[in-house]
């Protein structure tokens, strides 16, 4: 018996040699698109029969909402121009609140409690000016958008003053949602002009919509402290009631 004799190979192995694992290609391992494709022609098109169908019942329909829609339009516009005459009132008082350069008046009042005369001079010679140019621009645009308003209308008649109303009317959405009980328009901060940066403290909290009592409930609920305005932008901060602490908004 000799026991240094190496154990016999099996299966007809020999010494060194080594059994590699066969690895499919890597295309064998993509997964095979199954996805059926759309037919290039709609189903209804298959056929004439189904396809004069499908137009009869659509030109119908079209026309059946057409006619809908032209017997309530003196009903659309009875209610449009009530709106539409809101809206230009209230697009009025902004106009005139820029041409007037409001967001100077509170700079000039600091001025003034400060005791200094010589920046009251200067920020009241730079609002005549900015009035004298605000004047000349909205006179521009005012006759461009009646040169273009008498235009649509003799190309399109009503409907040009369907969709100027119609404007009008979403104006006045848009301003009666950003006032929120304000007496007057709200303020969106400094209007662009040379000295545009320069606004004061309250001028700044003009820009924050007031919240009304139940809005303002809501929010001492959840612990909201408010939109403060600083020199880095627009920050607030929310304490949540879970959580066990306070997340600050991001600021733009």
């Amino acid at each position: 018996m000799e026991l240094n004799s190496a154990p016999a190979p099996e299966h007809g192995q020999a010494h060194g040699e080594h059994h590699e694992l066969a690895v499919p290609a890597p295309a064998e391992l993509e997964p095979a698109d199954t996805t059926e494709l759309r037919p290039v022609f709609p189903a209804w098109l298959a056929d004439r029969r189904t396809a004069a169908a499908k137009v009869k019942h659509a030109t119908r329909r079209r026309s059946h909402i057409l006619a809908a829609h032209l017997v309530r339009s003196p009903l659309y516009l009875w209610r449009l121009v009530p709106w539409a005459l809101h809206g230009t009132w209230l697009w009025l008082g902004i106009l005139l609140e820029y041409i007037n350069a409001e967001e100077y008046r509170d700079v000039v009042k600091d001025a003034k409690a400060a005791g200094d005369s010589d920046k009251v001079k200067a920020e009241r010679k730079e609002r005549r000016t900015q009035r004298k140019v605000r004047l000349r621009l909205v006179g521009i645009a005012l006759l461009v958008v009646a040169f273009m308003l008498r235009l649509a209308t003799a190309a399109w008649g009503v409907i040009a003053l369907y969709v100027t109303a119609s404007a009008l009317f979403v104006a006045r959405g848009n301003r009666a949602a950003e006032r929120q009980g304000h007496g007057r328009p709200a303020h969106r901060g400094p209007v662009a002009g040379p000295s545009s940066g320069r606004s004061s403290p309250g001028a700044s909290q003009r820009c924050v919509p007031r919240r009304r009592p139940s809005q303002d409930s809501a929010a001492l609920a959840l612990g909201f402290e408010g939109i403060r305005r600083d020199g880095d932008g627009w920050a607030c901060t929310i304490d949540m009631p879970r959580g066990g602490g306070k997340t600050a908004a991001g600021r733009r």
